[in-house]
């Protein structure tokens, strides 16, 4: 029971790193269509300060996928440590997804919050198991 619900816990992490990786990459290295993904128009006069927030989130998300694979590799080692760093990181990806639930912004909501539920629930039910 414990193997598969690491194994469970490893693979929601492996796809938290992956999309945290792809959007974190993309919003540093293009911050005028990050700027289209949050909804607004960079040709409509938006400053470089915009621009520098939009790559800051880039990191902010790369970091999320840098601690997805620590709490991976954690995991696979079989450190309990890891079930800890897979815990804060589901708090941190829940109160994304309230955030985008209270802004109205239903798909993120969803992707962020969703992903928040799934680690925080396996990391706990595992944590609680061992």
């Amino acid at each position: 029971m414990l193997r598969l619900l690491s194994g469970s816990l490893v693979a929601v992490l492996a796809l938290l790193a992956l999309n945290a990786l792809a959007y974190g990459a993309f919003y540093l290295a293009d911050s005028a269509g990050g700027l289209r993904e949050f909804g607004l128009d960079a040709a409509a006069g938006m400053g470089p300060g915009a621009l520098h927030l939009v790559s800051m989130v880039g990191i902010g998300l790369l970091g999320f996928a840098g601690f997805a694979v620590l709490a991976i590799v954690r995991l696979l080692r079989g450190d309990r440590s890891g079930v800890g760093v897979a815990l804060v990181l589901g708090a941190v990806y829940l109160a994304l997804g309230g955030y985008f639930a209270f802004s109205r912004n239903a798909v993120d909501a969803l992707i962020y919050g969703g992903f928040g539920v799934l680690v925080t629930v396996l990391a706990g039910v595992q944590r609680r198991a061992s």
